[in-house]
């Protein structure tokens, strides 16, 4: 979508995205994965886990990974979340983007964000220690702290 919809957005900050199939490693299969499972291996640590999912078996939290799942599988399962031509249309974007991802992602390996610096043509990676798949929850305030950072830059006249 920022490929396409430039310059009408200034910056792009992408979460431990997916969309490039890894060098190294997989990307975990939400869909062919144990719910629980898979949402554990999204959090750095089993403690982090427990502190962002008091209850596991919560029928409302079962709910939405069902919704999620349904989701992925719509939005993104052929081939399993990445595309085969999205190097060469990252290759035209000329935005600043910034790629952050968690170091103890066990969703999408974080060598993954040296592909991304590769193909987007004006890239920053971020690496986030104590981190997982799941920054927004683990890693809030530095996540939003890099993206007013990448906004500010993106925008700043002179």
């Amino acid at each position: 979508m920022a490929a396409f919809a430039h310059p009408e957005i200034a910056a792009l900050v992408l979460a431990a995205p997916a969309g490039l199939k890894p060098d190294e490693g997989f990307i975990l299969d939400q869909v062919m994965e144990e719910q629980i499972a898979y949402l554990r291996a999204g959090f750095s640590s089993a403690e982090s886990f427990e502190r962002h999912v008091p209850d596991p078996r919560d029928k409302a939290l079962r709910e939405q990974l069902d919704r999620s799942r349904e989701t992925i599988a719509r939005v993104s399962w052929k081939p399993y979340m990445y595309s085969y031509e999205l190097p060469e249309t990252l290759g035209e974007m000329t935005l600043p983007a910034t790629v952050v991802w968690g170091r103890e992602d066990r969703v999408i390996p974080p060598s993954s964000a040296a592909q991304w610096a590769a193909a987007l043509p004006n890239c920053n990676v971020r690496l986030i220690d104590g981190a997982g798949h799941f920054l927004d929850l683990e890693a809030a305030e530095e996540l939003a702290t890099i993206t007013v950072a990448a906004f500010e830059a993106a925008t700043r006249k002179g």
